[in-house]
């Protein structure tokens, strides 16, 4: 459910490249698993979302296909567009390359890293 005033993009509306860079970035997408999702080439995606080409309605409406199946929403505040994911936090951490989100919390080997010093190193007398 979508707040008061924002509403879903139509699907025959264009969603411009850097929606889809954001939309994939925050799904924890790589552009080779949007590629073979999508069924489209790793630097063609490269090439769309650092705006070296436009996508056509036909591969844009691929992009955002596949995306949308993986959990992003594309929505729009009067004139301001943006997207949203509808995703739970072990599907992200499950796709995640990261270590911290790969662990669990509850797991007996996992050990927060400590808190950066801040300030001067101070001499021990």
């Amino acid at each position: 459910m979508l707040p008061t005033g924002v509403e879903a993009v139509p699907a025959s509306e264009p969603v411009p490249a850097f929606l889809l860079q954001a939309a994939r970035t925050m799904l924890g997408i790589s552009q080779a698993e949007l590629s073979a999702s999508a069924s489209v080439s790793k630097k063609m995606i490269n090439d769309i979302e650092i705006a070296r080409i436009a996508a056509s309605p036909s591969l844009g409406a691929r992009l955002r296909e596949a995306l949308e199946a993986a959990g992003a929403r594309f929505v729009r505040d009067g004139q301001r567009l943006g997207v949203v994911t509808v995703s739970a936090r072990h599907e992200v951490a499950a796709r995640s390359r990261s270590p911290r989100l790969s662990e669990s919390p509850s797991d007996a080997s996992f050990v927060a890293p400590p808190a950066p010093a801040r300030g001067r190193p101070r001499k021990l007398v």
